[in-house]
């Protein structure tokens, strides 16, 4: 999808009333996350009700995919992480490894990265307590990597 094309009008305006360049696609999350943390504690600007939540949190779960379009971008983005992870894995099923749990904290952007990378990213806009969690169960004789997304519940 072009974003550009399909949201020119959006855009336009948005940029207008924010001041903020909106040719630039990272601002629409920006943007996106200036108003939700507003929202939660201001009264947004009427001009807002035209634009968010919807369709901006739209187009924000678009550009949030852009970083891994394609396999190379996505063994740039979050390789050395999904490195890490299996790592972990292969330790513990070897017995080399004796911890139970390893936690990461990251943003957004690192969260999308990571869900693109196992292909399971439906183009929402994360909240800042959501989680994914990765979890390496025995059934048997048979190990197999379960994918939990929990989210915060603020949006």
């Amino acid at each position: 999808m072009n974003l550009k094309k399909r949201f020119a009008y959006e855009l336009g305006n948005i940029s207008y009333h924010s001041a903020l360049n909106l040719k630039c696609l990272t601002n629409v999350i920006r943007i996106n996350s200036i108003l939700e943390i507003e929202s939660k504690r201001f009264l947004l600007p009427d001009w807002t009700n035209d634009y968010f939540p919807q369709p901006l949190k739209e187009m924000a779960g678009f550009v949030f995919r852009i970083p891994c379009l394609t396999v190379p971008m996505r063994r740039l983005k979050c390789g050395p992480l999904m490195k890490e992870i299996l790592d972990n894995m292969n330790g513990k099923l070897k017995g080399e490894l004796t911890q139970k749990m390893w936690m990461y904290s990251g943003h957004d952007n690192t969260l999308t990265n990571l869900m693109m990378c196992i292909d399971n990213f439906d183009n929402h806009v994360p909240d800042f307590s959501d989680a994914l969690i990765l979890e390496l169960l025995k059934k048997g004789n048979t190990y197999h990597v379960s994918v939990l997304y929990k989210s915060g519940g603020g949006s």
